[in-house]
Formats: structure tokens, C-alpha cells, sequence
């Protein structure tokens, strides 16, 4: 299947899709329709670089990963898995297509014989890799089918029609306060704090590719700059001087700097070595109810890509970190928010951080009364 008629394939089945996870289903007590549910809307938006100015500094920490059990209801309708599609699908030949000039309607539904292969040694599904070549996720505004949650095993995502908050998100970009990385509405059965059945949000910008796409202009520009560069120059012997100076010196507090900035480099190596997206938003929703309270447990993270030192640095450290060219590295900086509030249905709950905002909305459905 060529390419772009696979992107269309792809619009279409994800509107046939279930776009559910079902490692769960087997570790949930009862059956869905016994499950208490309620509809979940989540507005997540960046602060803008005048509202979120401030003096407060954060520690530089390195990007970790969101729950591998959270259900992830956004890869699936994303990347939705085509593999059923294809195996069903007739062989592509569009010799007559050519001969004709022109396709005919769904001529183009067809499989390569490599997308069939039973001795393929790699998946042909591999949705991680798939959005690893995302600069962005796709949309920011999710909008979902509609299932029956009495004997569907997991949380789906909801129409656009089902979002109450649009006005808010509106009011937010108009005015310039922030801007929305994720907008989205879903309907999850709740249970308590031990089946930890958590969501898994993301969205953004994809940081592993635009690392990876630095790096590759880096050194584009590099190759560029050694073409002309006078390696004899006064300044490169007494920048090569004073780092052999340095060196024989075996300073203690020159070797922490530089271990500092060897570790700092370590959050932007990640992105760039990982065979998976990095996303400016990513982490866990956890809706869970103690007796009969409604409490949100959120643990998201917001990475951005700065440039800056570790640490203050001396003029004869920061000139040896020229030479290993450590003094203006791109860092992923993560910013962390976790909290933990109990709540009530059909009220906008709000939680705030200097860099980003998360807005939930809790809606109760016929199966939330308790049972």
C-alpha cells in the first residue's frame, strides 16, 4: 500500500476502531455493566512565556517514562492497527489504474506483498515507531467515537461534542495566557486506589524528533564550519593550550563540573537514542474514588528544550567546555506536576503550575450511583 493512500486508510479505520486497551480487563472486579462510570474532560495548556514568568528555578531532571499499565486510549487513534485491513485487502496492481489515468473508487484498498509476509521478522504494526516520525501529535482537540459502556472492557474516548470546556480553551489562546497541548473527553469506569487504573496523557510536541533534527542541523553547520576554519589560528592554540593546562592540574572541582555537564547531556541523549516518541506532555490521570468521593491523582510532566549550563561555571572551565563542546548544549528540561485532590462531579477543578495547567471535568453517566 503506497503511501498516501495508507494515511487516508488510516483516517478512516480509526473511525472503526476500538480504540481500547484490554490489559487490564482481566485484573477489574465484575463486569462493565456493574462498573461505576463517569465522563472525563481534560484540558491541558502551556503557559505563555509572559504568564509564566517568574523567578522560581527548577532542578534539571531527566524525562522518565509514564506507567506502562495506564491505559493509553491516544496511540491506538492515533496509530490505529491496520493489520486485519490488509490481510482482507486484494493484492495491489494498478496496471489498469495507470492505463486509465485514474483510480477507482477504493481500487486503492490493497496490500504489498511485504505488508502480508508470514516470515517477516519485524510486526508490521509498530504504532511507537509510527510516531516516533511525528513532529507533533496530530491534533490537540481529540474527538472520539461513541460505545456502549455496558460491555465495553475499558475507557474510550468521546466526541468533540461531548467537550464542555471549549469556550475556556477559546478564551485561553485568544487572550495569549496559554496554549493547548491536549483537549479531550473520555468515559472510564472508576474504581479504588488499588486497581491504580490510571490514563495515560500526551500530546505536544514530539521532543525525540526535534532533538534528533537539531542534532542533525548541528552538524550540517559543523561540517560546514570545519570546511573554513584555520585549525592553526591563534585562538584555537590557546584554547588547546589552556585545555592541556587544565588537564595536568586535575582540578576536583573541574571534574565535578564536568560531570555535571556529562549528566546533563544525558537528558537530551535520550531523546536522540530512543527508538520512541519523547512528547512535551506526557503522564498519568488517575480518577479513583475512596468510599464514595471522587479523588484526581494527576503526575504529568512538561518537557521543554533549553539551553544552558549546569552550573556556574569559571572562564577556564567554561573554555574547556567549549573544546568537548558541552557549554551550549540543548537540554530537555522536565517540569513535574503531581497532585492529589478529592473532588466533586460537574465542577471544574483546576490545577495550576508555573509552566502549565491541567482542567478536569468529572461528569457522572446512568452508571454512576454507587453500587
Amino acid at each position: 500500500m503506497t503511501g498516501p493512500f495508507r494515511k487516508t486508510l488510516l483516517a478512516l479505520t480509526s473511525l472503526l476502531t476500538i480504540h481500547t486497551s484490554i490489559s487490564h480487563a482481566a485484573d477489574l472486579p465484575g463486569e462493565p455493566a456493574d462498573w461505576r462510570w463517569f465522563d472525563v474532560e481534560v484540558l491541558v495548556f502551556k503557559q505563555s512565556d509572559e504568564s509564566a514568568a517568574n523567578t522560581e528555578q527548577f532542578p534539571y531532571l531527566l524525562p522518565t517514562s509514564a506507567d506502562a499499565t495506564a491505559v493509553d486510549m491516544l496511540t491506538s487513534y492515533y496509530v490505529p492497527d491496520i493489520t486485519s485491513y490488509l490481510h482482507a485487502s486484494p493484492p495491489c496492481d494498478f496496471t489498469s489504474a495507470w492505463e486509465r489515468g485514474y483510480l477507482e473508487p477504493f481500487e486503492w484498498l490493497c496490500h504489498q506483498p511485504e505488508e502480508v509476509d508470514p516470515y517477516r521478522l519485524e510486526p508490521l504494526y509498530q504504532p511507537q515507531a509510527w510516531l516516533t516520525a511525528q513532529a507533533t501529535a496530530p491534533v490537540s482537540v481529540i474527538d472520539g467515537g461513541t460505545l456502549d459502556m455496558r460491555n465495553t472492557p475499558q475507557a474510550f474516548l468521546l466526541p468533540e461534542t461531548a467537550n464542555e470546556l471549549i469556550e475556556l480553551r477559546q478564551q485561553l489562546e485568544r487572550r495569549g495566557t496559554g496554549t493547548a497541548l491536549l483537549h479531550m473527553s473520555y468515559r472510564q469506569p472508576v474504581f479504588g486506589r488499588d486497581q491504580n487504573y490510571q490514563i495515560r496523557l500526551f500530546g505536544g510536541a514530539n521532543l525525540a524528533f526535534t532533538a534528533a533534527e537539531s542534532e542533525r542541523l548541528s552538524r550540517l553547520e559543523q561540517a560546514s564550519d570545519e570546511l573554513t576554519a584555520e585549525p592553526g589560528s591563534e585562538l584555537f592554540d590557546e584554547l588547546a593550550q589552556l585545555f592541556t593546562q587544565i588537564e595536568q592540574a586535575n582540578s576536583p572541582v573541574f571534574n565535578s563540573a564536568v560531570e555535571q555537564a556529562n549528566q546533563a547531556k544525558l537528558s537530551l541523549d535520550l531523546a536522540q537514542d530512543s527508538d520512541k516518541p519523547l512528547w512535551e506532555l506526557d503522564g498519568t490521570l488517575h480518577v479513583y474514588l475512596v468510599g464514595n468521593y471522587l479523588h484526581i491523582q494527576n503526575n504529568l510532566q512538561l518537557r521543554q528544550i533549553e539551553t544552558a549550563l549546569p552550573a556556574e561555571l569559571s572562564l577556564a572551565m567554561q573554555a574547556e567546555q567549549t573544546l568537548v563542546g558541552a557549554d551550549s548544549r540543548q537540554l530537555i528540561q522536565t517540569y513535574l506536576l503531581t497532585q492529589l485532590r478529592r473532588v466533586i462531579s460537574h465542577e471544574t477543578h483546576y490545577f495550576d503550575h508555573p509552566k502549565f495547567g491541567v482542567v478536569v471535568q468529572i461528569r457522572r453517566t446512568e452508571l454512576s450511583a454507587r453500587r
